[in-house]
């Protein structure tokens, strides 16, 4: 792999919230992008964090790639 100044994954932070409708049993989550990654060579991933989030969520690295796709 080839060190790029291009980050090859996204960080977000993923935060979910209660449902406001009675009859719709599906979980909801907020979705803040909070930094970038760049792969190393070795395999790892840096991280650079804009933000530092607060309260219960998770943290989860997105590639690139997939944020230009229609999922």
């Amino acid at each position: 792999m080839t060190q790029s100044n291009q980050p090859t994954h996204a960080v977000f932070f993923i935060k979910a919230i209660a449902s406001t409708q009675s009859e719709d049993d599906k979980k909801k989550s907020i979705w803040t992008r909070i930094g970038a990654g760049w792969e190393l060579d070795s395999g790892r991933i840096n991280t650079l964090l804009e933000f530092t989030p607060t309260g219960e969520g998770t943290i989860q690295l997105v590639p690139v790639e997939l944020l230009t796709e229609k999922i």
